[in-house]
């Protein structure tokens, strides 16, 4: 299980969406707003993508950190007994990591692929 409470780091919530993703543009980081269905939330907010989250997300309602937390690194679901895998606001995929991975077509498959790719790249690996 994933714990509930979400984390945030102390940061803008532009930091917060990038959080290792280096590699991330500024238009990869609106399309994952759009995605996850932020975009609209994060341009009320009185900073925007700049408003500061906090220490842990504590200068944000429950629902605020709720709403913004987003899984970057494999490390955070991968021992979840269950994954549930969101595109587009619709439920594609659930089932624990090694069950998603045995799907070599699935987007849980594909977005492990990629972060694992860039990960390598970045070390240096080849």
């Amino acid at each position: 299980m994933v714990a509930q409470e979400p984390v945030l780091y102390n940061g803008s919530v532009r930091y917060n969406i990038l959080y290792g993703c280096d590699w991330a543009t500024e238009a990869d980081m609106l399309r994952a707003a759009h995605t996850a269905n932020v975009h609209n939330f994060v341009m009320e907010l009185e900073k925007g993508y700049d408003t500061n989250c906090g220490e842990k997300g504590v200068q944000m309602c429950a629902r605020e950190r709720t709403v913004l937390i987003v899984a970057h690194r494999l490390s955070t679901i991968e021992k979840a007994d269950q994954i549930a895998v969101i595109n587009k606001g619709s439920l594609v995929q659930i089932g624990n990591h090694t069950e998603l991975m045995k799907d070599e077509h699935g987007l849980y498959y594909s977005l492990v692929s990629k972060q694992l790719l860039a990960s390598k790249i970045k070390g240096g690996s080849k």
